[in-house]
Order: C-alpha cells, then sequence, then structure tokens
C-alpha cells in the first residue's frame, strides 16, 4: 500500500484506508490472528444479508439504515508463512471532519469528544444537542431501533458489543450503521434464554447509543424497535429484553 491511514482502533484491531483509494476500508486484527477476524466476517455477513433482505421489503422504513457489506477476505503470506487476514469495506464518509460520528441518543446532551489515545481510536462521540442541529432527532431514533431489531430479529444476533455510528450519503442525507461484530454471538452460540437477554439488554445500554427509558426519545426507540421485532414474530422477546434495560 502507498500510505496508510488508520481511522479507527481498539483492543481487537485497526480499521485503515489507503490514500490512492479512500473509499474503501480494511479491518485487520492486532497480533495477525485470524480466527477472530473470520468470526466477525461471519456475524457481520449475518447481518448485512438480514439487512439486505428487510430493507428489499421495506424501503422506506430503511432509507436512514445500513449494513456495510463486508467483502474480499484477503490472507496474506510470505513464501508458505501467512503473516495476517484483513477484510474490506466501503468507507462511511464522515458527516464533517475526519472521523466518523457515533450518536450516543442516552448519554449527555452536551456530549461531544473524540475519544484518541495510543491504544484507542473511537471516532467522535456526539449526544443529542450535537445531533439536533444536523437532524431530525424523532427519525433517528427511530432509524436506530429499527436497525438494532433487524440485527436482533432477522439476523438473530446478540449485537453485544457493536458501534452504531452515522454516515454521510450526500449533502443532506445520513445513514446510520452499525459496526464491530467481533464480540457478537448468533442466537445458536449462546446456551440459555437468561444470557441471550443479558446480551441483548448489554448491546442497548452498555454504551447510551440508544435513548435509556427515562427519556422522552425512548417511545420512538420503543415503537420502532417492537414494529420489527413483531414482524419476525419477536415481539415476545423484545419486550423481555425493554423491560430489562436499565434495571439496577
Amino acid at each position: 500500500m502507498d500510505q496508510k491511514i488508520v481511522i479507527g482502533r481498539g483492543g481487537y484491531g485497526e480499521v485503515y484506508y489507503d490514500v490512492s483509494n479512500p473509499n474503501i476500508v480494511y479491518k485487520r486484527s492486532h497480533n495477525h490472528e485470524c480466527t477472530s477476524l473470520k468470526h466477525e466476517y461471519s456475524m457481520w455477513n449475518k447481518a448485512y444479508q438480514a439487512y439486505l433482505k428487510y430493507s428489499k421489503q421495506f424501503p422506506q422504513k430503511t432509507k436512514h439504515l445500513a449494513i456495510l457489506r463486508p467483502s474480499k477476505w484477503i490472507k496474506l503470506a510470505e513464501g508458505n508463512q501467512f503473516t495476517e487476514c484483513i477484510f474490506q469495506m466501503k468507507r462511511i464518509q464522515p458527516i464533517e471532519g475526519e472521523m466518523v460520528w457515533h450518536p450516543q441518543l442516552g448519554a449527555e446532551k452536551n456530549l461531544d469528544v473524540v475519544i484518541k489515545t495510543d491504544q484507542f481510536l473511537r471516532g467522535r462521540q456526539v449526544g443529542i444537542n450535537v445531533l439536533r442541529k444536523y437532524f431530525n432527532l424523532k427519525e433517528l431514533t427511530q432509524a436506530a431501533g429499527t436497525l438494532i431489531a433487524i440485527i436482533h430479529y432477522g439476523a438473530k444476533l446478540d449485537a453485544f458489543d457493536t458501534e452504531l455510528t452515522l454516515g454521510k450519503i450526500k449533502k443532506t442525507q445520513y445513514k446510520l450503521y452499525l459496526l464491530d461484530f467481533d464480540q457478537t454471538k448468533s442466537w445458536s452460540q449462546i446456551k440459555t434464554k437468561a444470557e441471550l437477554i443479558e446480551r441483548m439488554v448489554s448491546s442497548l445500554e452498555d454504551v447510551p447509543y440508544y435513548p435509556n427509558p427515562s427519556s422522552y426519545l425512548f417511545k420512538y426507540f420503543k415503537a420502532a424497535y417492537l414494529k420489527v421485532a413483531q414482524f419476525y414474530g419477536e415481539v415476545k422477546l423484545a419486550k423481555e429484553v425493554l423491560n430489562e434495560m436499565f434495571i439496577v
């Protein structure tokens, strides 16, 4: 590659693009470890297929959301020795500046901070007072509820430790994306219903991407979330998940 620009980094891996083609990003794991990355590639594909199927049936409900399609699994080797695994995706264009935005509909209202350390590069975390300058909060919240519900009940994934991200499509248009499926499990990989609910609840509240039940935005999130769950015949489970949010 000509010049690698890292735009995301965590404890598990990093995301970067090459200046010769800034519209494509690559994800690689630290320590040249392929097993976890291959798992993420599989989970991400399940999420993409569920989104694709739902969006074809309900294009209006999904016009502001998307799941990136992971593609081109690459296993690099030198001679007979493998070096690392990588997969590529379309790059999400930032709303403004160089960093992608992570909307936090349940965080402190004036939140506006970039998480950047030697180990982590997380993008710009923004609360609702920043978001309302650019977006209709009701519409944004409904899109978030629809997106995470497609993953929970369409893809049948717990969405554990995923990240909600905003990207620009055109000057005045945006999409919500869900990223980072390395810690995600499919329902079939989870032994008990209690564990499944716990992990699904964690995906909704560990990082405040989604509004909590005390927020006026929660009613919009809940309605959109349950609408998708109803389509998949999972309203009972969805209500159990929502009822467990922020119970101490």
